[in-house]
């Protein structure tokens, strides 16, 4: 079976430079993500932008999932969260206690055209999957960080019609080295944990070994 992307080989056989370049950059997320993840607090993870929905749940599982589709082609996230509600924590607006909520982490080192149908693929892979009666509330929420080489300007739009597909979009080439020490010191001196996307961010910003303390870094790491 193939995967839906290329699979980034030169004739040789070889892995091709941008492959080696975004296998590193998964691997990064991977590790800083969603390494002992469960149970974690979902605002501990830092990625939301829209809504509070995230300060009642927690992580119930994260794994790296694999779904056939068609028995043609595979779909593989990067990263794949089921999430649960905190303790006696209100669920969303509309929503049961027993809702099922997933999350899709995709981390991509370039911005292209094809990676909009990509996740679209990826979001109808899961519906197929875990969206199997009408009588389960079910919610989805997508992801999508960009490496620090991708310029986070402006870009045309996808209109899907009625179709709403909006996924969170980060950009880690916005990363402020000089706010995000400073804020990353105020949240270790008051013994508080830095967001795994704020510890990410140091480790995948530009030019990091003339601006990253290492005692921080080990800080941040412990």
């Amino acid at each position: 079976m193939k995967d839906f992307e290329d699979s980034g080989e030169t004739p040789d056989g070889a892995a091709s430079s941008g492959k080696q370049r975004k296998s590193s950059h998964d691997q990064l997320g991977k590790t800083v993500l969603a390494t002992d993840a469960d149970d974690m607090p979902v605002s501990e993870l830092g990625i939301f932008g829209r809504g509070k929905f995230h300060e009642n749940f927690v992580v119930a599982k994260s794994s790296r999932h694999e779904l056939p589709i068609r028995q043609k082609t595979r779909v593989l996230f990067d990263m794949l969260f089921s999430l649960k509600l905190k303790e006696g924590a209100p669920p969303p607006p509309g929503f049961s206690r027993d809702a099922v909520e997933l999350l899709i982490v995709e981390l991509e080192e370039e911005r292209r055209a094809r990676d909009v149908a990509k996740h679209l693929l990826y979001a109808g892979a899961i519906f197929q999957e875990h969206y199997t009666s009408l009588e389960i509330d079910f919610r989805l929420h997508m992801t999508v960080i960009y490496g620090p080489k991708v310029n986070p300007k402006e870009t045309a739009r996808a209109d899907f019609g009625c179709l709403v597909f909006r996924p969170e979009l980060i950009f880690l080439a916005d990363t402020d080295i000089g706010g995000l020490l400073s804020e990353a010191k105020e949240h270790l001196e008051s013994s508080r944990k830095i967001t795994r996307l704020q510890l990410y961010r140091l480790l995948s910003a530009p030019r990091i070994g003339e601006t990253l303390d290492p005692e921080l870094l080990r800080l941040c790491l412990g």
